[in-house]
């Protein structure tokens, strides 16, 4: 879900389209949400950056789900 090869800080509401989107059309029992690869390519701050972004939209999505 996070671009780790680029240092965009990506948006929450962004990533939680993208997500529902996914789970729309695949529909699977469980999501695991993650980068497309390992931060390590990154800055550390741009890398931790991109993670409480994850967290936040991962906060985002669980809460849309319930309703």
């Amino acid at each position: 879900c996070l671009d780790s090869r680029t240092s965009l800080i990506e948006n929450p509401k962004t990533l939680v389209t993208f997500l529902q989107a996914v789970v729309k059309q695949v529909k699977p029992k469980q999501v695991q949400v993650t980068s497309n690869i390992d931060l390590q390519f990154v800055p550390v701050d741009i890398a931790q950056k991109k993670l409480i972004q994850l967290q936040k939209a991962i906060q985002l999505f669980t809460r849309k789900e319930k309703v």
